[in-house]
């Protein structure tokens, strides 16, 4: 309808608006701060995950995807087992059919949070245990459609990478390749990266945020930015370093959101008491007023005088 160019462009926006309302939705579910999640939406925008969302690449709509399984994950785990259980289904359809490299690696999120739900003894074990069911299940499903169907998969990606999109004869181990590639990527990465910490701050950040304040949703949230490094770890390339990586900066904006949030109530309370109580006390009733020591000498001093004045009459 509106031709190739200005439809990606629509499509790409429309993907990104989703993605800023669900993690207001995600992240207002996980703090309870209707703010925070006010907040979180605006921040994917304002951190480095806003570049890769606004491109005309598949950011947009993972970053939407991811957003749409963690809210149905809480949903399910706050009761609604059913609904938010249908809620993680279609997001991890969607995921796949979006860019399946992304569905397989938030279905892995989906198993590793729910386990860890499960170790710690937290009130929704039997949520939990759906939803890593879920999750299980769908990384089976996959594989089974991927033989079924013949789709390329983890192989091809390795073989794409190595041979420079397949410009050269296959590599004959591709999995080795991977892991010497790996090695020499990483140290590398992990330099570069000294004269620039602030991806890391900002993650440890949202770690310790995430651990004190929602603890019982943490390592969802937590795993989901991992993937970026997963995500790497098939595909170690410098240059598409920033565009993997952008799971990372979700976590990090509900915890940026959430503590923005909080800082913005306390300095609310804050003015509240310094100007409420002025202005209480003026308005209040003014106490009875009492006779200071310099008064009632005055008016000893002018009775004595006209005491005197009569007598002289």
């Amino acid at each position: 309808m509106l031709g190739a160019w200005t439809g990606m462009v629509a499509a790409t926006m429309m993907l990104a608006i989703a993605g800023a309302v669900l993690a207001h939705l995600a992240v207002w579910m996980a703090t309870g701060r209707r703010l925070a999640g006010v907040l979180a939406g605006g921040l994917l925008f304002v951190l480095p995950s806003g570049f890769w969302m606004t491109r005309l690449l598949t950011e947009s709509g993972m970053v939407a995807g991811y957003l749409a399984v963690i809210t149905g994950v809480m949903v399910a785990w706050r009761g609604r087992t059913k609904f938010g259980l249908s809620t993680v289904a279609v997001a991890l359809v969607w995921l796949f059919a979006v860019r399946s490299a992304s569905g397989m690696a938030m279905a892995l999120t989906l198993v590793g949070a729910s386990t860890v739900a499960l170790l710690v003894r937290t009130p929704q074990r039997r949520p939990a245990l759906a939803t890593g069911g879920v999750g299980l299940l769908a990384v089976v499903g996959w594989q089974v459609l991927s033989v079924l169907l013949s789709l390329p998969g983890l192989n091809e990606t390795i073989q794409d990478l190595a041979t420079t999109h397949f410009a050269r004869p296959d590599m004959a181990h591709p999995v080795s390749w991977l892991i010497d590639r790996n090695i020499a990527f990483w140290p590398e990465q992990g330099a570069d990266q000294v004269p620039h910490p602030e991806a890391v701050v900002a993650l440890v950040f949202a770690v310790v945020v995430l651990v004190r304040r929602m603890r019982s949703v943490a390592a969802l949230w937590i795993f989901t930015g991992l993937t970026g490094v997963v995500m790497l770890v098939a595909h170690p390339v410098a240059t598409e370093y920033d565009r993997l990586m952008l799971p990372l900066w979700i976590p990090v904006a509900c915890a940026l959101g959430d503590a923005a949030a909080l800082a913005v109530s306390g300095l609310t309370t804050k003015l509240d008491n310094q100007i409420g109580k002025p202005l209480a006390q003026r308005l209040s009733p003014l106490p009875p007023s009492t006779p200071r020591p310099w008064r009632l000498a005055s008016l000893a001093r002018l009775a004595a005088a006209m005491s005197s004045s009569d007598r002289s009459r």
